[in-house]
């Protein structure tokens, strides 16, 4: 069950804690006519950053591509249906192998 001390108190930790143990979340981007789609999160805790992993050629690639920096919504729902949550930040490409997680 979802703590909700620690979802007051310590809430960015709790997410990550919660995104690193779940296995998809739905992924889009806010371009008009780009749909939500599963997507596997690798969580940099020390980054404060979600990392997708994806073809330059896929729908989310090609959209990335054709809008860089977009914003993107992210939809959560824990491994144990107790913890929901709606994130919204900046995606964009990055191909530096060094910063992989």
């Amino acid at each position: 069950m979802t703590d909700l001390k620690k979802t007051r108190n310590e809430p960015i930790e709790q997410l990550f804690n919660i995104l690193d143990d779940t296995h998809a979340v739905m992924v889009g981007l806010d371009q008009a006519g780009h749909p939500m789609q599963p997507m596997a999160p690798q969580v940099d805790e020390d980054r404060r950053g979600i990392w997708f992993y994806t073809k330059r050629d896929s729908a989310m690639g090609s959209a990335i591509k054709a809008y860089p920096s977009s914003r993107a919504r992210i939809c959560l729902i824990g491994p144990d249906h107790d913890y929901h949550a709606s994130i919204s930040g900046t995606m964009s490409a990055e191909t530096d192998t060094s910063l992989r997680v």
